[in-house]
């Protein structure tokens, strides 16, 4: 693979792109997104070759999956050079403006393809940025910052002025929870859901004024899947990097309100085999609030756990927020749990360990 200077490769989420010019592009462009999802894909699928290999007895299949494992670091450290090489510092003083791609974040034209609205989203999607880096984008993105890109986001959404889109932004929440940045993405969630679906059928346009100015741009397959897509990933969630299995990461707080019945999910799709869960708020003797939880794992996943482990997410309501004092599981104490955080951890090596369909998180006055 041929190096740049800096590192990024040619193409954006426009397909045509990626194979020559297409007919509203004067030059071809290098996009960030394409290099860190490149990063992402070889990461992914050189896993998925190698047990093929391993369990086919492929060499050849095998040393693919070497090489495609092989270049993802490479990759990875190429693009963060990039970034650091890019980044300006000088543009809004005390803020840092990433650029979307090598060519710099000058004014979008008929003939340079690649909006800002467009290309952010599938870097976040790549689980390839740091935390700094993501919010960085995110403030300037929300117009926060004198960064030359400019808005691209309306109302925590990706969009072209008041024109938010459904059919791009697909990477954008994944970014937000991977480095837990739970209410921009239950702004991003809401605004989608309230402003971008139509009511009552929840399909999509390709984008819709927040103001009420004009039309719509024609019906979208593609940005459907958008509302579904972050209630799966606000209730089950895989962390790329860590690779961390996460159940109730970014649920709304009142979900948890007493009485309000139980939050449950059954069957939900992992990498890892299907899981399923409940929290329910209920009165506990002794303590202030609390929550009642079991969970359920396939057998498998004791055998070839999450590097990660599994955490689960106690969202309570805001007067109890921070107040986690007490957890048992199986009717024992367990003192892997964060206040802070509001999470309760099961390491690898206790996912096949008793006492998950029996959780009590207790909290303090």
């Amino acid at each position: 693979m041929p190096r740049l200077a800096p590192c990024a490769e040619q193409g954006d989420d426009e397909a045509d792109n990626y194979n020559r010019l297409y007919y509203h592009q004067d030059v071809p462009l290098h996009f960030f997104s394409s290099n860190a999802e490149a990063y992402r894909a070889f990461v992914e699928m050189g896993r998925v070759w190698q047990a093929v290999g391993k369990e086919a007895g492929r060499a050849d299949v095998s040393q693919h999956a070497a090489q495609l494992l092989e270049l993802a670091p490479v990759l990875y450290t190429d693009l963060h050079n990039s970034l650091n090489r890019t980044v300006n510092t000088t543009q809004s003083p005390g803020d840092r403006c990433y650029a979307h791609r090598v060519e710099g974040n000058n004014a979008e034209t008929a003939g340079q393809m690649g909006a800002a609205y467009r290309s952010y989203p599938e870097v976040f999607f790549s689980g390839a940025l740091t935390e700094q880096q993501m919010d960085d984008m995110y403030k300037s993105g929300a117009g926060l910052t004198s960064c030359e890109i400019g808005r691209w986001m309306c109302m925590g959404s990706p969009s072209a002025g008041d024109a938010v889109f459904t059919h791009v932004p697909f990477g954008f929440p994944h970014g937000l929870l991977q480095h837990d940045m739970v209410e921009r993405f239950l702004l991003y969630f809401f605004t989608q859901s309230a402003h971008a679906n139509t009511r009552g059928t929840y399909t999509t346009p390709e984008s819709s004024s927040m103001m009420d100015r004009g039309h719509s741009i024609s019906y979208s397959a593609a940005g459907v899947n958008n509302v579904p897509l972050c209630l799966k990933w606000m209730l089950v969630f895989e962390e790329p990097e860590t690779r961390t299995l996460w159940l109730a990461k970014a649920t709304p707080r009142d979900w948890l309100e007493q009485g309000a019945g139980a939050v449950a999910v059954e069957g939900a799709t992992t990498r890892y085999g299907r899981v399923s869960f409940a929290l329910e708020a209920r009165s506990s003797p002794g303590a202030a609030f609390a929550v009642h939880g079991n969970v359920t794992v396939p057998a498998s996943l004791s055998k070839d756990p999450p590097a990660g482990g599994l955490v689960l997410r106690v969202r309570a309501p805001l007067e109890h927020a921070g107040k986690l004092s007490a957890v048992t599981v199986g009717g024992k104490p367990w003192s892997a749990f964060s206040a802070a955080e509001e999470t309760i951890t099961f390491g690898p090596g206790t996912l096949g360990g008793a006492g998950l369909d029996s959780i009590v998180a207790t909290f303090s006055a």
